[in-house]
């Protein structure tokens, strides 16, 4: 009885030890996604995920499913097919997937990555209203392709675009307001130990929070970090934000990732190189890129971003799936206004101004925008990364809440252009060209005001 016993013991010491293996397996596939990018895969994605949906609640039926499985829902392009819709045949039917994706506007920003020609480039334009991805491409020049699926890698390190959900996590959860004041030495470019370390400034040396989020300086915001806030606090807020999330349900989004819980801060600069950026571990997507900037267009509220309008059955003519908008706070109002007075002022007094400064001045004065620049080595395809994030809004709120807008770009010798430039071409075409119908039937009266201030102000 007692060699039995032994042995019972024995195996239930192996099975907990076995299940204990498995857990371990499990929890590192949810927090660590597996992700690659191709260079020139073109017309597929090459981003999976393992982890279980979470997040996004919007779930696709069956039919969707079975799509998505497929990798038919991504928008390629075939021979008889429009970036806008195409037909596919899986399971012995035919079925139109109709997409959210502006062929126009496309073509517009196509055309403008292969004249200015980085090594790689990926753009994402988000309606904010509906958060329907109305543009989603990329650019290689090696061969001048078009490849789309560099816009939905999240192989592409943050840089200082997490120094929005820093601020949110200051704003919101320790009070720190735009006007609240830190010294800082050295230059706001680097971080060291030395700089995180001295809490006085050097000869008056000192920025508010919003110079230092306009400027991107990287010291303050690694100090504010560790004067406020945890490691915790900080994952909390850039998983509100879409880190760690699966954003989509229409597509297979490789999750941007943060890695802050599974990563030991075993020094100050550890923690403040995520807070500022100013690392290459924490990841994102263009697509993600561009829904940061749409939360904060959107007063803190995150809508969950489509490519797929509806999926119909050619046979039959009914629709078999067809997309319901989600959405969730993320933060409140007064910390999303205060991170577009903070972004605004990234375009009139900081990373973005040059880019802006000739913005075409009717849209100067009728749209609220705000960015954020983000710059950084590492990532795949390696290369110097230029991000910009940002949104228009019109200020007649009758015109809608505008569109966010992502840029990347990826260049291993020089940088052709900033990424901030292309944004900004984005936008004077958005507005000037593709939505002139709405500013004229809609609000006629008005527009024939702005022609008349137009006139007055040039002469």
């Amino acid at each position: 009885m007692a060699t039995i016993r032994t042995v019972m013991s024995f195996r239930g010491t192996l099975v907990v030890i076995v299940l204990m293996v498995l857990s371990v397996l499990v929890l590192g596939a949810q927090f660590y996604p597996k992700q690659h990018y191709v260079p020139g895969a073109g017309s597929t994605p090459v981003v999976t995920t393992t982890a279980e949906t979470s997040g996004n609640p919007v779930v696709g039926n069956e039919t969707l499913a079975l799509l998505k499985k497929n990798g038919m829902t991504f928008p390629s392009k075939g021979k008889s097919d429009t970036l806008e819709s195409k037909q596919v045949h899986v399971a012995g039917k035919d079925f139109k997937i109709d997409y959210t994706l502006d062929e126009e506007l496309t073509k517009y920003v196509n055309k403008l990555l292969g004249r200015y020609r980085p090594d790689y480039s990926a753009v994402v334009v988000i309606d904010n209203n509906t958060g329907n991805i109305i543009t989603a491409t990329g650019f290689q020049k090696d061969g001048n392709k078009i490849d789309p699926s560099l816009a939905f890698s999240s192989s592409h390190p943050s840089a200082s675009l997490f120094k929005i959900i820093t601020a949110a996590a200051l704003l919101q959860e320790h009070q720190v307001n735009p006007e609240h004041t830190f010294a800082f030495r050295g230059k706001s470019t680097t971080l060291y130990n030395s700089q995180i370390r001295d809490p006085y400034s050097v000869a008056g040396k000192s920025q508010t929070l919003k110079k230092a989020f306009a400027v991107s300086n990287n010291v303050i915001f690694g100090k504010a970090a560790l004067q406020y806030c945890s490691e915790k606090e900080l994952d909390v807020m850039a998983t509100k934000f879409g880190y760690n999330q699966d954003l989509m349900a229409d597509i297979d989004l490789s999750k941007s990732h943060t890695e802050i819980a599974n990563s030991k801060m075993e020094e100050q600069l550890d923690l403040a190189s995520i807070a500022s950026g100013f690392n290459t571990q924490v990841k994102i997507s263009p697509v993600h890129a561009a829904l940061l900037s749409s939360i904060i267009a959107n007063d803190g509220v995150l809508i969950y971003p489509s490519i797929v309008e509806k999926v119909t059955d050619v046979r039959s003519g009914s629709e078999v799936w067809k997309r319901i908008p989600s959405e969730g706070r993320v933060v409140n109002n007064q910390v999303a206004g205060a991170l577009k007075e903070m972004m605004s002022l990234t375009i009139k007094e900081g990373t973005a101004r040059k880019s802006f400064r000739r913005l075409r001045p009717l849209l100067e004065r009728e749209l609220l925008i705000g960015g954020k620049s983000g710059s950084i080595t590492g990532g795949e395809p390696y290369g110097k990364r230029n991000w910009f994030t940002m949104y228009a809004i019109p200020r007649d709120a009758g015109l809608g809440k505008g569109i966010s807008i992502s840029v990347m770009n990826v260049d291993i010798h020089h940088m052709p252009v900033k990424s901030a430039m292309v944004a900004r071409n984005i936008v004077e075409y958005y507005f000037q060209n593709h939505l002139v119908h709405q500013l004229v039937t809609e609000h006629k009266p008005q527009q024939q005001q702005l022609r008349h201030r137009g006139k007055k102000s040039s002469s």
